[in-house]
């Protein structure tokens, strides 16, 4: 760098070790400050060489200064089994769960355990968030759940185990590790199922298996377009240390591929996937796996990368018949905020959620129960000839039991 960037760098460096520090970022024609709180020192250290707040101008990235959670991703590579044959993955779903509180962990509990959820006696990965196991009360009240789960259950591990920022590319790490995991507990799964501690099945395990496609995976997708309000979000680069983030900066160079490293338009989707045991076997152990890594060093600073980086990577890697563009989570939105979910919300919007096999942001562990005895109502629901006939699509992301709907779609097909 030229001496100008390292005395800029310098002085940012300097800024952060003293005082708290605030920076304004453009995006399309409002503005945005964020304060950001001092990092510790260690922090400092890791990210000198790529810091350019104080530049306020895209600058080249040392992809080598990887962001927080690639040394456990890196770990939990050697839980991989020995590759399968491709026709062999027929076993049994995994669903893959994102822990962020105590009451996430009681609520998974539920839905693994409870003699009324439908997935009682599943194969699951457990992912704690390191906070919990940074907590001695909290890792005790983990230990202690945990001691009546059976051999299907999994969970990561301290030593795996990674601090999420909404936001940050740490979310990417945690979804990668147990994927990671359900390869080892199941070599053989046929899909992996991402969900968080405040998900709730609607459907029974039948009526999820009899839609689901041996070698296809669904996920949401949406290109991102020239001049949309999503295009900024990518642009955004943000760093995290201890479970922290501690700063944006502006990145111009992705909106233009022609001149960035990363050189495929992006696609936004959402953060639960169902990926297909075949696709997860290529991306980790397959002619997918190199692929997957350039990715990840290329993009692990960039902004909201739970919701764009698979998407996109699956998009431009996977056929689009081995893909189905849906979402499996039902959520609904207020003023751009998720509504929490209770058992009289449910069932007032019961045909709003039959259109999914999970709602999400489930707000208690009684609710939990509750919600969970709505199930068997969800799946009567759904087996209704009414409930195929496409006439009714919500606002918002698009309904997996809708990604079918067209009119050269046989009946049969829309209902399954």
């Amino acid at each position: 760098p030229s001496p100008r960037t390292v005395a800029l760098l310098s002085q940012a460096l300097r800024q952060l070790r003293t005082k708290n520090f605030a920076w304004k970022l453009r995006v399309g024609s409002g503005a945005r400050v964020k304060r950001f709180v001092r990092p510790p020192v260690s922090c400092i250290q890791s990210l000198a060489g790529t810091w350019n707040l104080a530049l306020n101008r895209a600058m080249p990235f040392d992809t080598r200064v990887l962001s927080e959670g690639a040394m456990q991703f890196s770990l939990a590579k050697s839980l991989l089994p020995a590759r399968p044959r491709s026709a062999a993955f027929k076993g049994p779903l995994v669903f893959v769960v994102l822990i962020h509180t105590p009451d996430d962990l009681e609520m998974i509990d539920i839905v693994m355990n409870s003699p009324i959820s439908p997935l009682a006696g599943e194969h699951f990965v457990v992912i704690p968030d390191t906070r919990i196991y940074q907590n001695k009360s909290l890792t005790a009240a983990l230990d202690k759940i945990s001691q009546s789960w059976g051999s299907t259950i999994s969970v990561v591990s301290s030593e795996h185990a990674i601090a999420g920022t909404w936001g940050g590319f740490s979310l990417v790490y945690k979804e990668l590790v147990g994927y990671l995991y359900a390869l080892a507990l199941v070599p053989n799964l046929s899909h992996t199922v991402l969900i968080s501690g405040t998900s709730a099945p609607t459907s029974s395990l039948t009526a999820l298996r009899k839609f689901l496609r041996p070698g296809v995976s669904y996920f949401y997708s949406e290109k991102i377009r020239s001049g949309s309000v999503e295009e900024p979000r990518v642009a955004l680069q943000i760093w995290e240390c201890a479970g922290k983030q501690f700063g944006f900066s502006w990145n111009r160079n992705l909106l233009k591929p022609s001149v960035a490293k990363f050189t495929k338009r992006m696609w936004k989707g959402g953060q639960w996937k169902i990926l297909a045991g075949t696709h997860l076997d290529r991306m980790f152990r397959g002619d997918l796996a190199s692929k997957l890594d350039e990715y990840v060093q290329i993009l692990h600073h960039t902004f909201i990368m739970d919701e764009h980086l698979l998407p996109t990577f699956l998009t431009h890697h996977i056929p689009p018949e081995e893909r189905v563009n849906g979402t499996f989570m039902g959520v609904l939105w207020e003023d751009g905020r998720p509504l929490p979910v209770t058992q009289r919300s449910l069932f007032s919007q019961l045909y709003f959620y039959s259109l999914f096999f999970f709602a999400r942001k489930i707000s208690s562990p009684d609710d939990m129960e509750a919600v969970l005895e709505l199930t068997s109502q969800a799946d009567l629901l759904r087996s209704m000839p009414a409930w195929s006939d496409c006439s009714f699509v919500p606002g918002g992301d698009r309904p997996i039991a809708k990604a079918h709907c067209r009119e050269d779609t046989p009946l049969e097909l829309r209902r399954n």
